[in-house]
């Protein structure tokens, strides 16, 4: 996808694996991983409407409303995944404002959301910049 750094989220098709290709080769070398993991650059509407779009194909939740484990380090936090059945995305809704916020989280960070068990993601933080 061409363009700014705040354009990076990488779109899959069909064809492509669950395992997203970070946005840059600095994240690249820095992450690997034999779980699936989707890398998300963060954009302003991350943090003014306080969601975060996730592939279903992803998140493999089957449920409309789910709620999910977000794991940095040590700490935790719930957040609520929805599901929509006709699109291919669901997004992160309630609890994404307070983990942005708690991990001060800005524009430009990138996030790689790692499978770990169901209903659980631990997050990679890449700071913009770093």
């Amino acid at each position: 996808m061409a363009g700014k750094f705040l354009k990076c989220v990488k779109k899959m098709n069909s064809e492509e694996s669950l395992t997203s290709i970070p946005p840059n080769a600095e994240i690249q070398k820095k992450f690997l991983s034999s779980q699936q993991f989707y890398t998300v650059c963060l954009e302003l509407p991350n943090f003014k409407s306080r969601y975060l779009m996730l592939p279903n194909r992803f998140m493999g939740v089957k449920a409309k409303e789910q709620n999910i484990i977000l794991k940095v380090a040590d700490r935790s936090w719930t957040v609520k995944f929805i599901t929509y059945v006709r699109k291919s995305n669901g997004m992160f809704s309630a609890g994404w404002g307070t983990f942005i916020k708690e991990n001060s989280l800005r524009v430009g960070d990138v996030c790689t959301f790692e499978k770990k068990r169901r209903g659980e993601l631990k997050v990679h933080i890449s700071r913009k910049g770093q």
